[in-house]
């Protein structure tokens, strides 16, 4: 398991899945309250919880162009005799991630200061047993998202011909 940096474009990203998914206590009421963690959470999980895992699959277009395909997994675990609950606090997670009225696009973007998101959609998902009474279900959410460069002043660089040195300080 890989850890982030805060303002990285894999922590901005689970910020944002973790704010697009915080309101799951206000609706699923079959279940005990259910905590989200993301990755560079350190410690015991607390049984039923989310867990959200951003990382860099590639950097597209051309090397250092900062546009990167990443792989958002978010898993749901919980333990119980009953499956029926498990899947309804899954759908409901596709629920928040899907509705008629906004994209997941825009989602990411609504809860991230610093991250342009150009695609976004859940390219899989995976039932699972972990045990007798533990289930787990996940899915994985495919992006492709560059750093914004108004939210961490790039923009403010300059990139003429005798201060180039800033921009190697930026690669």
């Amino acid at each position: 398991m890989s850890a982030t940096f805060p303002n990285s474009h894999e922590y901005e990203l689970e910020q944002a899945i973790y704010g697009i998914l915080s309101d799951i206590n206000n609706d699923v009421t079959t279940t005990p309250a259910i905590s989200i963690y993301t990755q560079n959470r350190i410690g015991a999980k607390v049984s039923p919880y989310i867990t959200i895992s951003a990382k860099t699959q590639r950097q597209l277009i051309q090397p250092y162009s900062g546009v990167y395909e990443m792989e958002v997994t978010v898993e749901v675990v919980m333990r119980t005799f009953n499956a029926s609950i498990i899947d309804e606090v899954y759908q409901y997670v596709l629920a928040l991630l899907y509705d008629e009225a906004t994209t997941l696009v825009y989602k990411i973007e609504s809860n991230s200061t610093n991250l342009k998101t150009y695609m976004a959609r859940v390219t899989s998902q995976t039932p699972s047993i972990k045990t007798n009474r533990g289930h787990k279900q996940s899915l994985v959410i495919t992006a492709i998202v560059t750093p914004y460069a108004l939210g961490d002043g790039i923009r403010f660089l300059d990139f003429s011909n005798y201060l180039n040195s800033q921009y190697l300080a930026l690669v």
